[in-house]
């Protein structure tokens, strides 16, 4: 497969580079963001069925986020969304003390734009993600402030390790390209979530059939 990379910026936030991919015909107009975080654990990639679109995520956390799972629904207009319809799987570790479900609002019911925080010594792990919403259109306007937050607590490592590293923590913006809204996450995980980025794809309403 060929692939063409496209540099993306925005006066509010260094948005990650995307790839543009040849994909099955449900995506082939789908933008592929660069993930948030570490480089361990493997590639994966959660994408909603054709037609569906990100709302949010069901998080199993402890110190930092261990699995992520995306939350899809289906668009009958640019603010009217039927049933939440999980993933059909996590992706991540089972670890972690509990469940956190994050999502956007009725209002704004599709992710546009993720934060993500990682942390860490000698392995980047995430554990912040705030979910940045709008409508499902091609000419939604992104909001400013997140519209659903799940900080995990600071790392209490030291300031540096025993090898001299720093311990380290970014938060990083990313938002779908101009007329795109996100169908879908990739990322790195193993035993935790070691990195995540949007898919983005064109929204496309169904028509509600009597």
């Amino acid at each position: 497969m060929r692939a063409i990379v496209l540099k993306l910026t925005s006066a509010a936030a260094l948005l990650a580079s995307a790839m543009i991919i040849a994909l099955p015909a449900q995506a082939q107009a789908d933008a592929i963001l660069e993930p948030i975080g570490g480089k361990g654990g493997s590639h994966f990639v959660g994408r909603c069925p054709d037609r569906k679109y990100l709302t949010g995520f069901d998080l199993r956390v402890g110190d930092d986020i261990d699995a992520i799972r995306p939350l899809c629904v289906t668009a009958y207009g640019s603010a009217k969304i039927g049933a939440i319809e999980p993933y059909r799987f996590s992706f991540g570790g089972t670890g972690g003390g509990g469940d956190v479900r994050v999502m956007c609002r009725s209002d704004a019911p599709v992710v546009a734009g993720i934060r993500v925080g990682f942390e860490g010594v000698h392995t980047q792990i995430v554990n912040n993600i705030h979910l940045f919403c709008g409508l499902a259109a091609t000419d939604h306007r992104l909001a400013q402030y997140p519209a659903a937050v799940f900080d995990g607590p600071p790392a209490s490592l030291p300031a540096v390790g025993n090898s001299g590293r720093s311990n380290v923590h970014q938060l990083n913006r990313q938002n779908c390209p101009p007329g795109l809204v996100a169908v879908g996450i990739s990322g790195r995980s193993g035993v935790l979530l070691d990195a995540v980025g949007l898919i983005c794809g064109p929204a496309k309403l169904t028509r509600i059939t009597q």
